[in-house]
C-alpha cells in the first residue's frame, strides 16, 4: 500500500508537459517565431500537440502567429 504523500507524487497535473522538447527537436539552432510559425503552418491538423506547441511557444515570445 502506498502513502497519500506518494500518491501525490505520482499523480499527473494538468499543468504537466505533454511532449517537453517537441519543437526543440524539429529545429536546427535557436528556437524563433519564424521557426515555430513554419512548422504550425506545415502540419496538416493544426490541433495536434506540435502544432499546439509552436502556438503557445509564439504565445509565451509575444509574436503575432
Amino acid at each position: 500500500m502506498i502513502s497519500l504523500k506518494e500518491y501525490i507524487n505520482e499523480k499527473k497535473s494538468i499543468h504537466d508537459p505533454v511532449r517537453p522538447g517537441i519543437l526543440k527537436r524539429q529545429v536546427k539552432g535557436k528556437m524563433t517565431c519564424t521557426k515555430a510559425k513554419a512548422i504550425k503552418s506545415k502540419q496538416k491538423n493544426k490541433g495536434n500537440n506540435t502544432a499546439k506547441a509552436a502556438q503557445r511557444f509564439c504565445n509565451y515570445r509575444g509574436c503575432e502567429c
